[in-house]
């Protein structure tokens, strides 16, 4: 059995679809498949029940390229009062689209114990958002998989992609020469670091600007930050007082003029993908970044 963790990258979608087989035990013959254990967030119906992340959960992607079709498989689920449950899904034919390829199967189909698993839905999707500039039709960072289902209307399930970077716009607010000034740029990239176990996160940024006259930072580290999961939002990151290290290697340096406040990110979108990060920078920035680790 495959296990490694499908935290970042894989293979680009071409491969994913193109059927280099693996040598699982189960796996049937002209087949490809890709399976390990992915972050999820399960998110009860119940709003008295909070959401709790599970990092053991195992997923199995199987290509029958002969066929033309793919099953997805999740086992060991588990939520506190649940029994620990797995499942298969029929056969599913994908579809494409401008951020990869789409598994869907929105009928229901029972899991190992009658459950009633629907609304299953995953999107293997190339990952972009390099944090310098690179020539045009470059190639992907890698592959990232994006998976979520609903047990009986009761549970939903929705993985989390723990590394990866986020483009987007930062507006930031400031005051300089006694006027009010905003500044809208879309050169910061936003790399979060999130270990669910620990349930820390890292954030590093890089091009950081927020003033025009500011001059642009290349990287700069906000370490230490804690991660929660969230009914609402499926998981939040927040940290307040946290002065970053600007630099690299032997050149990285404690930035406490730049120390950030009052610091929350979380998902905007149901699939998690895109995401709205709050912050204030010393007593001089406030600012909101809004954006996805999705190629537009």
């Amino acid at each position: 059995m495959i296990m490694r963790k499908l935290l970042f990258a894989l293979l680009p979608v071409t491969a994913l679809l193109a059927g280099s087989c693996t040598d699982e035990k189960d796996q049937p013959v002209n087949t490809s498949r890709v399976s390990g254990t992915m972050p999820t967030v399960m998110i009860p119906t119940d709003v008295n029940k909070p959401a709790e992340f599970v990092t053991d959960m195992l997923y199995s992607f199987t290509n029958y390229y002969g066929k033309g079709v793919w099953t997805v498989a999740v086992n060991n689920i588990h939520y506190n009062g649940l029994p620990v449950l797995s499942f298969e899904s029929p056969e599913i034919v994908p579809s494409s689209s401008g951020k990869g390829v789409y598994l869907g199967y929105y009928s229901q189909f029972p899991a190992n114990n009658n459950m009633m698993v629907n609304s299953l839905g995953v999107l293997m999707t190339n990952s972009y958002n390099y944090y310098i500039d690179y020539p045009e039709n470059n190639p992907p960072l890698g592959t990232l998989i994006v998976a979520s289902f609903n047990l009986a209307n009761e549970y939903t399930a929705k993985t989390i992609t723990p590394r990866c970077y986020f483009a987007g716009n930062t507006v930031s607010k400031y005051e300089s020469g006694g006027e009010h000034k905003t500044f809208t740029t879309d050169k910061p990239i936003y790399y979060m670091d999130i270990d669910l176990d620990a349930k820390k996160a890292d954030m590093v940024i890089y091009n950081a600007q927020f003033a025009p006259e500011m001059p642009s930072i290349p990287r700069m580290q906000v370490l230490g930050l804690t991660v929660e999961p969230d009914r609402t939002y499926g998981y939040r990151i927040k940290g307040s007082g946290i002065a970053p290290i600007a630099g690299e290697g032997a050149n990285a340096v404690p930035y406490p003029a730049f120390t950030f406040y009052d610091l929350e990110f979380h998902p905007i979108s149901e699939d998690l993908t895109q995401g709205q990060l709050t912050f204030r920078v010393g007593e001089r920035y406030s600012a909101t970044f809004r954006g996805s680790y999705l190629k537009k």
